[in-house]
């Protein structure tokens, strides 16, 4: 909450912030890439809010590399 709260441009909700927290596993580099996409997405659409119903089914937690595209969720072996 306390990064949100310093870093985001825009206001959160508490349930998105708890979705980043969930998807992130508690990685901060994750944790920063979703503020900026909801940042991104916010301002694409005017929305002063980023509300959970804005994120459904979204993955905010998307980090490249270069061998694959790893998301905030546990991988299958």
């Amino acid at each position: 909450q306390a990064t949100v709260k310093a870093k985001a441009e825009v206001e959160l909700s508490p349930e998105v912030v708890e979705a980043i927290l969930n998807q992130s596993q508690g990685r901060m580099r994750w944790i920063l890439n979703a503020i900026t996409n909801l940042e991104q997405w916010a301002r694409s659409n005017s929305w002063s809010r980023v509300e959970l119903g804005h994120i459904k089914g979204l993955h905010l937690c998307t980090e490249f590399t270069s061998q694959t595209i790893i998301q905030g969720r546990k991988e299958r072996s």
